[in-house]
């Protein structure tokens, strides 16, 4: 035997049958159940070893019970003592009786002893069981009551059946729920994009409002500003704004009671933040004269509209000073 062999559908299902077996002779132990649970320690036993030949490709694996005790004597990862495999033997000779059904006395100290054997060989070819503690039946021709452990009771026989079935779902069960797992969180991830693009495209528009300091440096920044209220046309000379009065329209203009006009009171809308600022020409680079609050009354309009810098300007009156103001935050009430 020179290189591991890993199959899973073998290897592990016996290994996982030794457990059991093991555990089955434990809880007929514990009925003073001699015989049974001999078999049973005999048959974790083989299972086990018989994997541990498998794994590392061994002939021997699928031989006879004498076959497969002169490969674990030689073996090279986890040999057998010459005492252990003399100990083995016995175990099978017995076994081998109580199978053809011969009249065999099993002692306490017989079943005990086998049973410490499995309990020492057993972790060394991978099979994790309850170290024995010292579990002896009582022996009913001596008279002597022994300790026993809390060992859960024999399970039925189509129970091991079931708990191999189960081992074998199991170990598929892990990859199952990792890629199940994988597949959600990447389609919650991807609902959650959409949602952000979405949201993106329908969020009101960012009302940007100049402040003092600030002005030179956001007016080459994109802004996007409310929708204004229709305003009457404005005249515009080339060079230079011109203020064009409501008296210079058209008399048969009509303005809608909420539109901006000359001689309406003004306020400033509720959605501007930090103050709309008032200045002394139209213009996002003039002197800023005063800031006013949201939702305040900006006074009457005294002139406009006028087109500059891509704005429409209004002249409003606010207590002692007079200002240009954006038409884009004002509003009629």
């Amino acid at each position: 035997m020179t290189t591991p062999y890993d199959n899973p559908s073998t290897i592990t299902d016996l290994l996982a049958s030794s457990k059991i077996k093991y555990t089955l002779g434990q809880a007929r132990l514990r009925r003073d159940q001699r015989e049974l649970a001999l078999l049973s320690f005999h048959g974790a036993l083989e299972d086990a070893l018989r994997a541990h030949l498998l794994r590392w490709r061994s002939p021997a694996a699928t031989e006879a019970w004498a076959g497969m005790l002169g490969a674990l004597r030689d073996d090279l990862e986890a040999p057998l003592a010459p005492r252990d495999i003399e100990r083995v033997q016995q175990l099978h000779e017995l076994r081998m009786r109580i199978a053809r059904g011969e009249q065999v006395t099993v002692t306490s100290e017989t079943v005990g002893e086998y049973h410490q054997l499995c309990a020492s060989l057993l972790p060394r070819y991978q099979v994790l069981v309850v170290a024995a503690d010292d579990i002896v039946p009582l022996d009913a021709a001596r008279g002597v009551s022994a300790r026993r452990a809390r060992l859960p009771d024999a399970p039925q026989p189509d129970l091991e059946r079931e708990e191999l079935r189960f081992e074998r779902w199991r170990s598929m069960l892990t990859p199952l729920l990792i890629v199940v797992s994988i597949f959600l969180i990447g389609a919650s991830i991807s609902i959650g994009l959409q949602q952000i693009r979405s949201g993106a495209l329908q969020s009101s528009p960012t009302l940007v409002v100049l402040t003092p300091g600030t002005a030179q440096a956001t007016t080459n920044n994109p802004i996007t500003t409310i929708q204004p209220a229709p305003t009457l046309p404005v005249a515009t000379v080339p060079g230079a704004p011109v203020a064009t009065s409501v008296e210079a329209q058209p008399t048969t203009t009509v303005v809608a009671p909420n539109e901006l006009a000359i001689g309406r009171i003004a306020y400033v809308r509720a959605e501007v933040q930090g103050g709309l600022n008032l200045r002394d020409q139209p213009s996002t680079t003039a002197n800023i004269v005063a800031v006013l609050s949201p939702n305040s009354q900006a006074g009457p309009i005294v002139n406009g509209p006028v087109e500059a810098e891509n704005f429409i300007w209004w002249q409003v009156s606010v207590g002692n000073e007079q200002g240009w103001c954006v038409g884009e935050f004002l509003e009629v009430r």
